[in-house]
């Protein structure tokens, strides 16, 4: 394995179904891979896939089967991007990176979507405060303002099945503001909620136009919000307990969400949505203490896999499901 140890939050992503890749900042300030491929975890590249650059956690999507994107933010306030191509047996190669935008608020991550086969967006705090978005259509396009006002934290986005691209945000209040983007332009930014928010909100898809944020409370509790055009409509609580952190989500295949939760002593929970039940749960995973914000991906069906940093920067996972209560080894652990 490699000599790096898992730093900030592994970020996760599926190409197509029964693929997952696992993308993370290591302690060696370059970006690491590792691919789940052919219902096993593969060998872990020697080579790192950036340079000694990064500062901020990844930001991972895939426009099509077979290719992965990574963007990140480096020490300079530049905005960054390395591609993989898949090959034979679930090989894949890392392309030299390139370098997209400057001007990045120092600190900030970036997010990314794509909305359809070969197109992606890319969201990011600029240096004036505020959301900036470049397009890729055969070509990054210039970056161009989204009129948010002053972004506290980092942005969130993804992208549905139609083609609707949301992002949603917290300002310096803690007010959860959103923007949808279609083929013909943005509506506009609207505040979905105000003020509570302890945690940077997480959007998810589980639908055709359907979009919905989440976040962490100053009281603990996690909570969900439909995102529209014109904001958002009543706010609903997803569990009521003490968490930390920022929550993460995953839409899957049955219009269902999954919601996962890191609770103070550090261990993970995670709720559902189903479109006939309601919300179910929450339900604890596992007890393995996370030092991390989660990742989640839906990666097979109605399968989702949340990913964290353990101790000793080590990278876990689990299954996050109604009735998982697994207790997995980790995917790497550099003291292996």
């Amino acid at each position: 394995l490699t000599s790096s140890s898992v730093a900030g939050t592994p970020q996760s992503v599926s190409d197509q179904p029964g693929n997952m890749d696992v993308i993370w900042r290591g302690t060696d300030a370059r970006l690491h891979d590792i691919a789940y491929r052919s219902e096993s975890w593969q060998p872990q590249p020697v080579a790192a896939i950036s340079a000694a650059n990064v500062a901020s956690d990844p930001a991972v999507v895939s426009p099509a089967p077979g290719q992965i994107d990574a963007f990140w933010g480096d020490t300079s306030g530049n905005l960054w991007q390395a591609q993989s191509q898949g090959g034979f047996f679930g090989s894949e190669t890392w392309l030299p990176p390139q370098e997209l935008q400057t001007g990045l608020f120092p600190g900030s991550g970036p997010t990314a979507v794509s909305q359809g086969p070969g197109e992606m967006e890319v969201f990011w705090k600029a240096t004036d405060g505020h959301l900036w978005v470049s397009s890729f259509n055969g070509a990054w396009s210039a970056a161009t303002p989204l009129n948010s006002g002053a972004v506290l934290g980092n942005p969130d986005a993804v992208a549905t099945s139609n083609g609707t691209v949301g992002v949603v945000w917290r300002d310096a209040a803690g007010n959860l503001w959103s923007d949808l983007g279609a083929g013909f332009g943005w509506f506009g930014a609207h505040e979905i909620g105000t003020g509570g928010l302890a945690s940077d909100p997480t959007v998810v898809t589980a639908g055709p136009g359907t979009v919905d944020a989440i976040w962490r409370t100053l009281a603990g509790s996690v909570w969900a919000a439909g995102v529209t055009s014109n904001g958002g409509p009543a706010q609903v609580e997803v569990d009521s307990a003490v968490n930390t952190g920022s929550p993460a989500a995953a839409g899957t295949a049955s219009a269902a969400v999954t919601v996962v939760m890191q609770r103070a002593n550090g261990t993970l929970a995670a709720a559902i949505y189903d479109p006939n039940n309601g919300w179910v749960g929450p339900e604890q995973l596992n007890r393995v203490m996370a030092s991390s914000h989660l990742s989640a991906v839906s990666w097979y069906g109605n399968a989702v896999a949340a990913f964290w940093q353990g101790s000793g920067g080590s990278l876990w996972w689990s299954a996050a499901c109604a009735g998982c209560a697994a207790h997995p080894p980790p995917v790497f652990n550099p003291a292996s």
